[in-house]
């Protein structure tokens, strides 16, 4: 098996991956040390972030890569909007001026870093941390590789070059998300609710998870099953 795996993988991405397993081989069995997860993360990070570049350097535009952002770009949609959803239920509960105390700034500064966008919200706005501003940059700011708008553009691009027919289902669902975040405005989430926003885009995420997996990884034939399976993603 690893054989076949490897002739079918550039040399750069296999050796990127073969080296992070025997990395983490040897961490087996260690607990966390007295710096705690920290050095742990810090080496996922790393190698994870190796990877990406070995990827995007020498990886054909094929559908191997198509598949690949594929998975990488619904993984990071769903992280980001979790992310905001658990944040933001914790916000609404608070007053407008605890919200901005000391603990909440460096709250709301440790979601910015754990979306990667600390930096370059401060490049962006050069006044203090405000929850209204990281969720218009994180949902609807195309600059931002993580935004929810980014995301869904991405996908709708991998989908579009995938089909082998147009207006397929998941295309379809791809659509409707990218077209909704690119010509959204923050006002219209305000008024919406930015709970609900997020809990409807959840939701259409899944639909559109379930999509794919419909359109590529099930067959026609399996008949009831195949409904389990997308069950199975969705849960």
């Amino acid at each position: 098996m690893e054989r076949v795996q490897r002739g079918a993988t550039r040399a750069g991405v296999y050796e990127e991956l073969k080296g992070a397993g025997l990395e983490r081989g040897q961490c087996e069995g260690r607990g966390a040390d007295e710096d705690g997860a920290g050095p742990l993360l810090d080496w996922v990070k790393s190698r994870s972030a190796a990877f990406r570049g070995v990827t995007e350097g020498t990886m054909g535009r094929d559908e191997g890569y198509r598949f690949m952002a594929l998975g990488t770009y619904v993984e990071r949609a769903d992280n980001t909007v979790r992310l905001l959803d658990v944040k933001y239920a914790q916000y609404e509960d608070t007053q407008v001026h605890e919200a901005r105390d000391f603990i909440q700034y460096y709250q709301w500064s440790a979601l910015m870093q754990a979306l990667s966008a600390f930096e370059t919200y401060r490049r962006f706005y050069h006044d203090a941390v405000h929850p209204l501003r990281v969720a218009e940059m994180m949902i609807f700011d195309r600059r931002m590789p993580r935004s929810l708008v980014t995301c869904c553009s991405i996908l709708l691009q991998c989908l579009t070059l995938l089909a082998d027919r147009p207006g397929t289902e998941a295309e379809r669902q791809a659509g409707a998300l990218a077209s909704r975040l690119r010509y959204g405005r923050m006002d219209e989430v305000v008024d919406m609710g930015m709970e609900t926003f997020l809990k409807t885009f959840m939701t259409q995420l899944d639909i559109l998870t379930g999509a794919i997996v419909q359109q590529f990884m099930v067959s026609t034939d399996t008949g009831s099953s195949a409904q389990s399976q997308r069950q199975t993603v969705l849960s």
